[in-house]
């Protein structure tokens, strides 16, 4: 416990009685200091008492003034020729060794950065955890009323050297001053005794077995008791060698210390340090001395047993030696101070230079770039110059130009003022005849402002009759389309009867409200004959798909019975684009008119085969053309009698296209119907059940999101597009930018349809009073605006193609529709049940 009692004495000395009765010692032995300072094990525990040790012992020798040197060092002439090392109390915390592990050496560097009180209650803590750890310290180490300043002194039987101190917590770390100059690491001193019998044994050691030797049992195991008989003499004995110890060990320390100055001091001045080398040199040749008189002194006590008296006188001549040591460290320690202020103030003269360089440099760099900057700006104004000379030729140029022109137009005002009397005398006549023209002018005002009354009227008049005769065509085609789809009706039965027999339902019926002119010119030219089957297709393809696959195939007909072939390929493109477009159509209706219920439709897979079916007779169609025009047929005499039946085969085929188109739309019209149907049944069985029906609209909704988002990106990528050839059109040829913009808009405006039909399919059939409805309500409805505003703008621009007026309108309409859909997108997402 010697070891452990010389810490526990240092953190209590270091401490003092005063901070122990403090509140921050009584907060250092709280539990959560005592749980913290717990989860230490044994090794950590002393580990982190060396390391506080040593940070105790730097700040003490550092506030004395005094270098600190390792406790057991040793001199020796190899180590005192080596090159010079900076002292190790010249850093401002434990300088870092080799051996320890690095997390450890950033911990005891770490430690001089605490403030005195925060480093005095971890000491604290430190103590009352030795207390905690090893409770007989307090009765082996008493506390007395007025503490020593050194603990060694209070009970010296107890401490020991640091030679006896195992290697795992003895301080091994030199203690640091205040630094002018960076520290090194150092080798480690070492003092051998030349004594040959020694065995090359240090100081400490010799020291420790002089302890032995003094200590009472030994001593009365040696002499058998005698020694122990004389208790005065001994105790003085004793007393004599704990001093002469202590005086040694103070003595090798500051021997120590000033080589460490030496060696660290004078590192940058040459002469410094071989004067600092020799200095060291004798003292360690003095050192060596005193370690031979103290060998010579170890002998000399080993034969205390038969002369005690002369160790006394030994005793003496080294307390001699000793203060003449002391003196010469003195001498030395004035001049390694003066020494350390000459190189303070090399460094701070240094220090000046620097920051002089540095501002010096800094200055250059500026004035460097501020002539980079003033010849950027001289070029500048050389360029101006040359443009303000050649601006200025040009305004002579153009100021002798203009001199010619006021010459001429000098000479052109005196013609002027010659023919202006002439032309004076010509107007007083022509004002006489201004009048009376004046007054017959009022006279004819009166008859045309009863003229455009009467204009008016009939106007008015004639806009009622047009309208009139507007409602009788509409009421007229609505009859008509009735009469058809019978007439119709009645075709498609016999057609499945009889396939293969083509069937004339009278020109009536096919071609309703044909212009009588063009009725005359088709029976002259016996051209247009109307096709052996009738389009049904019952509402299922829009009127524009509808009337574009009759245009083209009244096209066709005219084509392959006309006498020239040349228009037979173009009425072909034509009817294969207006069959794209019919099958477009039936895609849209099956997608906004078929609701997904989850049962399948009964007749699907006939469904795909009449489109198959379709396909085919396309391509039938396509193949009978080649054939007309491969055989060079007509429909007149000669060539047509050499086509034989090709118009027929043709004409046959346009049937069978027809009879499949409304096949196709027929069972398209059927499969909305029995879905619908299921969905009305299905209301009228739950009679009035919410959950039912709100299940059905959750799903048609999650259904109508589905078919939005995936428009979306469409969409979005549309209006990129429309505004991209928006900024980059082409200004030469108007034509060509409102083209393609157009397509562009119809894309869109497309999309924008069937979003909106697919919306108002699905929330019209909900309760009116629903907020969903109605909100969803109002964004169709702007939506749809927004469509018809972009449609307006771009017919605008048509008109107008470099008015920005008109595309900042395209650009705002297309930007609201973007902002619906989005929104539209954000509705459907948070419907709930």
């Amino acid at each position: 416990m010697t070891t452990v009692g010389d810490q526990y004495l240092t953190l209590r000395s270091f401490l003092g009685p005063e901070f122990l009765s403090s509140p921050d010692a009584v907060e250092a032995n709280s539990e959560a200091s005592k749980q913290r300072m717990g989860r230490l094990n044994q090794q950590q525990f002393t580990v982190f008492t060396i390391d506080l040790i040593d940070e105790i012992l730097r700040r003490r020798e550092g506030a004395n003034g005094k270098p600190c040197i390792s406790p057991s060092p040793r001199i020796t002439r190899a180590t005192l020729a080596q090159p010079p090392f900076p002292s190790l109390a010249a850093s401002a915390h434990l300088p870092a060794r080799q051996d320890f592990h690095p997390k450890r050496n950033q911990t005891r560097q770490k430690l001089a950065s605490l403030a005195i009180l925060n480093f005095k209650k971890m000491a604290c803590d430190v103590f009352f955890e030795l207390e905690r750890r090893f409770p007989n310290l307090v009765q082996e180490y008493p506390q007395d009323k007025e503490p020593d300043p050194e603990p060694a002194s209070k009970s010296p039987a107890s401490v020991t050297s640091p030679a006896t101190i195992p290697p795992a917590i003895q301080p091994r770390t030199p203690l640091p001053i205040p630094p002018p100059i960076p520290a090194t690491p150092t080798p480690k001193l070492a003092i051998h005794s030349r004594n040959p019998s020694n065995g090359g044994r240090s100081i400490d050691e010799v020291m420790a077995d002089l302890g032995d030797l003094v200590s009472p049992s030994r001593m009365a195991a040696l002499n058998g008791g005698l020694y122990g008989a004389s208790g005065g003499d001994s105790g003085i004995l004793k007393d004599a060698m704990e001093r002469m110890r202590k005086d040694t060990q103070q003595r090798t320390e500051a021997l120590n210390s000033r080589i460490e100055v030496l060696e660290g001091e004078l590192e940058g001045t040459k002469a410094a340090l071989e004067a600092a080398r020799k200095e060291a040199n004798e003292v360690g040749e003095e050192y060596l001395a005193s370690a031979k008189e103290a060998d010579a002194m170890r002998k000399e006590l080993n034969q205390f047993k038969s002369e005690g008296g002369d160790v006394r006188k030994e005793v003496t001549g080294v307390r001699k030696e000793l203060s003449e040591s002391r003196a010469e460290s003195t001498s030395l320690r004035a001049e390694m101070s003066q020494l350390r202020q000459t190189l303070q103030t090399q460094l701070s003269e240094i220090t000046t230079y620097k920051k002089e360089l540095a501002d010096a440099n800094r200055r250059h760099q500026d004035a460097a770039n501020e002539s980079v900057n003033l010849k950027a700006e001289i070029a500048l104004l050389r360029q101006e110059i040359v443009k303000h000379k050649a601006e200025y030729q040009k305004q002579i140029a153009d100021y002798i130009a203009l001199k010619a022109d006021y010459a001429d137009i000098k000479s052109h005002m005196e013609d002027q003022q010659t023919l202006f009397g002439e032309v004076r005398g010509e107007t007083t006549s022509l004002l006489a005849e201004v009048k009376n023209l004046t007054t017959k002018n009022n006279e004819l005002r009166e008859i045309n402002e009863g003229l455009l009354e009467k204009n008016e009227e009939t106007l008015r008049v004639t806009d009622e009759l047009k309208d009139q005769y507007e409602e009788l065509s509409r009421h007229l085609e609505q009859v008509e389309g009735e009469k058809e789809s019978l007439q119709n009706q009645i075709l498609l039965l016999q057609s499945t009867t009889k396939k293969s027999t083509p069937m004339t339902p009278a020109t009536s019926s096919s071609t309703p409200m044909k212009n009588p002119s063009t009725t005359a010119s088709n029976q002259q030219h016996h051209e247009s004959k109307a096709p052996t089957v009738a389009l049904i297709h019952d509402g299922v393809l829009d009127k524009s798909a509808a009337r574009a696959y009759q245009s083209s195939v009244e096209e066709v007909l005219r084509a392959v019975r006309s006498t020239s072939k040349a228009s037979v390929l173009p009425a072909i493109k034509s009817l294969i684009s207006a069959c794209k477009q019919a099958t477009e159509s039936f895609e849209e209706f099956e997608t906004l008119r078929s609701v997904r219920n989850g049962r399948r439709f009964a007749k699907q897979a006939q469904l795909e085969e009449s489109r198959g079916r379709l396909s085919n007779s396309l391509a039938a169609l396509i193949a009978a053309a080649k054939a007309f025009l491969a055989s060079g047929g007509g429909g007149g005499g000669g060539a047509g009698a050499a086509a034989g039946n090709g118009p027929e085969r043709v004409e046959e085929s346009i049937s069978q296209l027809t009879l499949c188109v409304n096949e196709v739309a027929g069972l398209l019209k059927l499969k909305a119907q029995q879905d619908s149907g299921a969905i009305g049944q299905s209301d009228d069985d739950d009679n009035g059940d919410d959950d039912e029906e709100g299940v059905s609209f959750y799903g048609e909704v999650q259904e109508l999101k589905e078919f939005v988002e995936g428009q979306t990106a469409t969409i979005v990528e549309g209006i990129q597009g429309l505004l991209g050839t928006m900024r980059t059109g082409n200004n030469n040829n108007p034509a060509a930018f409102v083209q393609e913009l157009d397509g562009k808009v119809n894309a869109v405006v497309g999309i924008v349809k069937n979003m909106y039909k697919a919306g108002y399919g699905v929330v019209s059939r909900m309760p009116p009073d629903s907020a969903f409805r109605l909100e969803s309500q109002e964004i169709l409805n702007n939506l749809n605006n927004s469509r018809r505003r972009l449609e307006t703008f771009v017919g605008e621009l048509g008109k107008t193609p470099q008015s920005k007026e008109v595309r900042q309108g395209i650009a705002t309409a297309a930007y609201d529709l973007a902002k619906l859909v989005k929104n539209f997108v954000a509705l459907l997402d948070g419907y709930e049940e």
